[in-house]
């Protein structure tokens, strides 16, 4: 995949699952990064991975560990309740919504 899709102004990622995501994160195997951290391999990875250019919370960094599918859904269904004071805003309600980005999250690896 190519930074923009055919429209040229949408990033990779916009008409999926993830699509709320990459509004903050790219996708793309070392793909840029933008006010987040990239998420390619995110499942299984470690938490506040990248920490030379990202400034993690310290809730997360100090919460340690890889991210997990179930990690991943209370993080996204209530990130403040996951990891206490984190910077993480956004919140997907939705349980079937949070499955449908893991899942597509999960097909990104080498």
């Amino acid at each position: 995949p190519t930074l923009a899709d055919n429209a040229g102004d949408m990033p990779w990622g916009y008409e999926t699952a993830a699509g709320r995501c990459v509004v903050c994160h790219s996708l793309e195997q070392d793909g840029p990064f933008r006010v987040a951290p990239n998420l390619w391999g995110i499942v299984g990875a470690e938490k506040a991975r990248d920490r030379s250019w990202y400034s993690y919370s310290p809730a997360l960094i100090q919460m340690g560990g890889t991210w997990t599918v179930e990690d991943l859904d209370a993080y996204l269904a209530n990130a403040s309740g996951f990891a206490p004071g984190t910077t993480k805003s956004i919140r997907v309600g939705d349980q079937q919504e949070r499955q449908e980005i893991i899942d597509f999250l999960a097909q990104l690896k080498d």
